[in-house]
């Protein structure tokens, strides 16, 4: 989650990066409201030559943004 991101516009970025041929790198925040996205977010990333990489932070308590499903199933599913 980044406070302020407008996704279309960082998505444009890494497209035109990666069109001119640039190493990019998208770090993919794994997070409750969007652990369903992440292989369709590793397909598109693929898709468009840009490397993709699950952040997956093991460091959680009572935490609303806790992801329900583990990084080795996320793991699995991509």
């Amino acid at each position: 989650y980044r406070r302020g991101l407008v996704f279309e516009q960082a998505w444009t970025a890494m497209q035109v990066g990666a069109e001119l041929g640039k190493n990019i790198n998208w770090s993919f925040p794994v997070l409750k409201h969007n652990q369903h996205e992440v292989g369709a977010a590793k397909k598109l990333a693929n898709k468009h030559g840009i490397n993709f990489r699950i952040n997956y932070s093991e460091r959680w308590d009572a935490d609303p943004w806790k992801p329900t499903i583990s990084k080795k199933d996320i793991d699995k599913a991509i």
